[in-house]
């Protein structure tokens, strides 16, 4: 928790394979400053798609129907898994200061 009581948020942007901030994804703004904490790889990435919808790209031989989605949903789980492996290899199981420095690094 921060100091006001609030659980600590990761605010991810998402990014081009050119290293450049997508046009979809928030800067923050006044009311946010130094926000989005972090940049992960979030736009034009093909992942499983559910083949019920109907509107998959092409059908892999192995992982079935995928598509070429965007947004900051496709960028938060590279950011959420190297959180948890840093704080797995530095013995980090609970919230608090010594997970805020594995944040904030």
């Amino acid at each position: 928790m921060g100091p006001t009581g609030a659980r600590r948020v990761i605010a991810v942007a998402s990014a081009n394979r050119n290293k450049q901030t997508s046009r979809f994804s928030s800067r923050g703004g006044d009311r946010q400053p130094g926000k989005p904490d972090v940049t992960a790889f979030g736009e034009n990435l093909e992942a499983q798609w559910p083949g019920y919808l109907g509107d998959a790209d092409r059908e892999d031989p192995e992982l079935g129907p995928v598509k070429t989605i965007s947004g900051t949903s496709m960028a938060t789980p590279n950011v959420s898994g190297a959180v948890s492996l840093l704080a797995r290899a530095f013995g980090v199981t609970q919230p608090g200061p010594e997970l805020d420095k594995i944040i904030a690094a």
